[in-house]
């Protein structure tokens, strides 16, 4: 992103856990990643005074994120299970894009919350931002070319290595790397 705006991509990366937004105010350092829809939403309650930028902006592809993973074992032996648990997932997120404020009210019931605007803020920029729904998109479906885009950009930028530190090569068609099958299988 660096090289793409016209600068030297020379940096230090620190891991700051729950300090990194106390450190970006004092200026102890110059960025840190966010999620926009938590700590973003959390800034601007705090009335913080920061800049946030689109990745596509500079030359990074666009990105999906929630992904659900389990072992290639599990896949294979309990498809049903799988299946299951997977419209079950679904079926949480599509009420909670179309129930927002009960959505909210749900995860801070069953959470320790400090701050129960935050939790409200958040699932409002979740949804105003078409992240559990974007158009004519069904929640929770995955776009083939926006996760191939982003997989070679990770190949290509050098930051996915082998165990001992080698950049790993692109390899071509990722497509078989996830499934959505179990949204076509029958009930």
């Amino acid at each position: 992103m660096i090289r793409n705006d016209g600068g030297e991509p020379v940096w230090n990366t620190v891991t700051l856990g729950t300090g990194a937004y106390e450190a970006l105010a004092s200026g102890a350092v110059d960025f840190t990643l966010e999620v926009s829809t938590w700590e973003g939403v959390n800034s601007t309650l705090q009335g913080r005074k920061q800049s946030s930028l689109t990745y596509a902006d500079y030359g990074i592809p666009d990105q999906q994120t929630g992904y659900i993973g389990t072992r290639a074992d599990t896949l294979v032996e309990d498809p049903d299970l799988v299946r299951r648990f997977m419209r079950a997932t679904l079926a949480g997120y599509e009420w909670a894009a179309d129930h927002p404020d009960e959505a909210a009210q749900v995860l801070i019931a069953a959470g320790d919350f400090p701050n129960l605007e935050l939790v409200h803020g958040s699932m409002k920029a979740i949804t105003e931002g078409g992240y559990l729904r974007h158009g004519d998109t069904p929640v929770g479906s995955i776009d083939p070319e926006r996760f191939s885009a982003m997989a070679r950009f990770l190949f290509e930028s050098g930051v996915l290595k082998d165990s001992g530190g080698k950049a790993l090569e692109w390899p071509g068609n990722v497509s078989g790397w996830f499934d959505q099958g179990w949204r076509e299988q029958e009930s």
